[in-house]
């Protein structure tokens, strides 16, 4: 059987400003075909970024239940579970900076009251939306 050849075309600096001009172009026309809605939703995205993250709070809850069947908890590394015998035989009691481990620990620790930071995405998303909202005005 023959390779498949697979043909990735990247976009041009060109492409790339026509794809923002096209976006803007349909922005535009639904700010002014809807002008109130429009600027309550964009508005409203401005001051409450955070819904931004909704969609990804799914894989964040399955990634967190992960942690914790492992055994990591907000208490530290549960008796008897898988945590504490891969620490026992690979590390010794030593746990490398930076190394996985390290980072599963530190994320178990975490309790779910103290994620109440908004991802920088979101936030950028969020002035981006006010942007759209505060040129909705003047279309």
């Amino acid at each position: 059987m023959p390779p498949t050849q697979i043909t990735i075309t990247v976009p041009s600096l060109a492409d790339i400003g026509q794809f923002f001009v096209n976006a803007l172009g349909r922005l535009d026309h639904l700010a002014v075909g809807h002008h109130v809605v429009f600027f309550i939703a964009s508005a409203a995205l401005f001051f409450n970024p955070v819904v931004f993250t909704w969609p990804l709070w799914p894989f964040k809850q399955l990634y967190r239940l992960f942690v914790r069947l492992i055994g990591f908890r907000e208490e530290g590394i549960r008796l008897n579970s898988y945590a504490v015998g891969y620490q026992s035989t690979y590390y010794s009691g030593y746990i490398p900076r930076n190394s996985y481990f390290a980072e599963l620990q530190s994320y178990g620790a975490i309790s779910e009251d103290d994620e109440d930071q908004i991802p920088l995405y979101a936030r950028v998303l969020g002035w981006i939306a006010g942007i759209l909202a505060a040129r909705s005005l003047f279309l």
